[in-house]
């Protein structure tokens, strides 16, 4: 087989081999070609750290021991890691170094408030797990812990989380903001969260029932059709954005409200994803594992929206608008991929995993290819090293099968 051949071959073979791991594969460090950055989202965790990192892990954003390996992709919390689970603490320490690992990477780990974090740096520890109590030597200084003046926790919430975040045109929030708190933009509405908690002034209308923290209105209306709250704080918001030379805002996602079926559901055609799936094992019919995944498709210049979900004792299965790891695969429109197991989404139509080429294909894929690029070598030989698709060589075969003839 001659160099040019050759080279070729390899190239093809490694970049199917990049598409099926595009994390880590050859082709990435070889040749330049690195997939767009991934928007990724994951729901409430409540103190399950083991179900933290098996997402992770899955998603490719983190190694086998824990390391960032996600390259320039942005991973947000939507806030709701502590309470219910002994591990809260444990996944902010752990969050702590994912934060630093992704930035010295050039991507980034967000972690946002939920309505939790909030509790417990007011001091009501009604939903505190009983191991965490004695992990902090008692209620008094589990409450010290998460001060948000003078405990190492309640600092490292208030000075590090926002209650919201905007990237890529999407707003990450625990519970979603209401139109009398649009207004404020992102910024402005993170500054009056913050100073409200460092005051300590728990009536403070913005911590309360309609606050994003804590607000179903978004969410409950939506799911019975009624998408007016959320249209008009999208509304409100994009153009407070656009007024400061920024994009308009698409669509906002939630965690705090759990779905029943355990599945991640869109909401008014797509501009509300909810993402709250009870991860957390420690919760009355949890333990599932789940996360959302975002992708600018610079062909179709629209936004890929994948999420994944694993319900316990079953492999991850993809909710599948399109499958992600091939950019020029067709969009699967939603509501007409048929279910292939397991519970359907009422806004998201469900598909397993094996739908998409799964890796043992593409080694078998290249094995073909070798095969093939092996015969085209030996006939080349053959023939004195005639190129494959030349007059002369067509011209010999001719001749050859009308001799054998």
């Amino acid at each position: 087989m001659n160099a040019s051949l050759f080279a070729t071959s390899i190239f093809v073979v490694l970049t199917l081999l990049n598409l099926a791991s595009p994390h880590d594969g050859m082709a990435s460090a070889l040749f330049g070609y690195h997939p767009p950055p991934r928007l990724l989202a994951i729901g409430d965790l409540h103190g399950d750290i083991t179900n933290a990192k098996e997402i992770l892990k899955f998603a490719q954003i983190v190694d086998c021991e824990g390391k960032w390996i996600a390259g320039h992709d942005t991973v947000i919390q939507v806030g709701d890691v502590v309470d219910r689970g002994p591990h809260g603490h444990e996944i902010i320490d752990y969050f702590t170094t994912l934060k630093e690992d992704a930035r010295q990477s050039g991507g980034e780990f967000i972690q946002l408030l939920g309505n939790h974090e909030l509790m417990n740096m007011q001091g009501n520890m009604k939903f505190a797990n009983a191991q965490t109590v004695t992990a902090f030597g008692g209620m008094e200084s589990l409450k010290q812990a998460f001060d948000p003046i003078t405990g190492a926790y309640g600092t490292y919430l208030t000075k590090t989380c926002d209650a919201a975040v905007l990237r890529n045109r999407t707003l990450f929030v625990h519970a979603g903001v209401l139109p009398q708190y649009a207004h404020l933009g992102v910024a402005e509405l993170n500054r009056q969260v913050r100073n409200a908690i460092l005051a300590k002034n728990i009536s403070d209308p913005i911590l309360l029932d309609d606050g994003p923290l804590w607000t179903r209105q978004i969410i409950y209306p939506a799911q019975k059709g009624n998408c007016s709250n959320l249209y008009e704080s999208l509304k409100i918001l994009s153009e407070y954005e656009t007024k400061h030379g920024r994009k308009p805002v698409d669509r906002m996602v939630i965690g705090h409200t759990i779905m029943q079926d355990g599945a991640i559901h869109q909401f008014c055609d797509g501009k509300l994803i909810a993402i709250d799936i009870a991860i957390s094992q420690y919760m009355a019919s949890g333990g599932r594992q789940g996360i959302l995944e975002l992708r600018y498709d610079f062909a179709t210049h629209t936004d890929i929206v994948t999420p994944y979900i694993q319900y316990p004792s079953q492999p991850f299965r993809q909710h599948a608008l399109p499958a992600v790891m091939f950019p020029k695969r067709i969009p699967v429109p939603p509501f007409e991929a048929k279910e292939k197991g397991g519970v359907q989404g009422a806004a998201l139509t469900i598909r397993t995993y094996e739908d998409s080429m799964t890796k043992s294909e593409l080694v078998l894929l290249c094995i073909a290819f070798f095969f093939v690029a092996g015969l085209v070598a030996s006939q080349r030989v053959k023939d004195g090293g005639k190129g494959l698709f030349s007059l002369s060589w067509l011209g010999g075969r001719r001749r050859k099968l009308e001799h054998a003839a």
